[in-house]
């Protein structure tokens, strides 16, 4: 029977090939000179920790501010949070800033948004391996799937979507293998990534309890409905620290 081998070398691949594209259309299509650069939306910190850059190296490193990359840079600087950036929550923006004294602000989100997408698809192909199907051509065309996706460019950028993806599939397989524990925490950093990352493994967290009421009847009811009320509460916990901060944020 033949086996599926690693996805890691074609994810890693898959993030520089994209990071190559996204530089060379910048350079190629560069913005009109009425349109601000979005190198000149660099944090302080990037400049301070990546002065030994060329001006090209810094402009194309401002590739990766694009869309969200911006609110997010801001909140990890904690410092000029405007009230547009109040959609946005903490947990991304926290890891950036733990990075940024050392890599700059820029480069830190772009290597954790590619490096949770690259642990995330690790973490879907063996969820996907152990709990679906482990033939090997179906696990191929599962990656190649991931890999290719459109959304792929938000992945790549500054932006919260690697994170959001693997909490989610990180939860899935903890909630899947009974990893109590590793599940409540999944549950908790989904809720403070993303109110899409905490809903989405709110429903998987449901539908796999639905699933295994239909299986067992009432079989172990009492504890399993206590555990996924607390799952579930953990879900919702970014949400409402959100509201609270928007709320704050507003009357300032």
């Amino acid at each position: 029977m033949t086996t599926s081998p690693s996805p890691l070398l074609p994810l890693v691949y898959s993030r520089l090939a994209l990071v190559l594209v996204l530089v060379s259309f910048d350079f190629l299509l560069p913005l009109p000179s009425s349109i601000e650069s979005p190198s000149d939306l660099l944090s302080f910190t990037d400049y301070r920790s990546l002065s030994f850059l060329s001006n090209p190296f810094k402009r194309a490193l401002g590739t990766f501010q694009v869309w969200d990359g911006v609110h997010y840079l801001r909140l990890s600087q904690r410092r000029g949070a405007q009230v547009e950036d109040i959609a946005f929550f903490p947990a991304y923006p926290l890891l950036i800033s733990l990075l940024s004294p050392i890599l700059g602000a820029t480069l830190s989100g772009v290597l954790v948004n590619s490096g949770c997408y690259v642990l995330s698809g690790l973490i879907l192909h063996h969820y996907t391996k152990r709990h679906v199907s482990s033939n090997p051509h179906f696990l191929q065309a599962l990656m190649i799937t991931y890999m290719l996706s459109p959304c792929n460019v938000f992945l790549t950028a500054v932006g919260a979507e690697g994170l959001t993806s693997l909490t989610v599939w990180s939860g899935a397989l903890s909630v899947e293998e009974g990893w109590t524990a590793a599940s409540l925490v999944c549950c908790f950093a989904a809720g403070m990534v993303k109110s899409t990352a905490g809903v989405a493994l709110a429903a998987f967290c449901v539908g796999r309890e639905a699933q295994r009421r239909w299986r067992r009847g009432l079989e172990g009811l009492p504890l399993s409905a206590a555990l996924l009320v607390v799952r579930l509460a953990c879900c919702a916990f970014g949400a409402v620290w959100h509201d609270r901060n928007s709320r704050r944020l507003h009357c300032v």
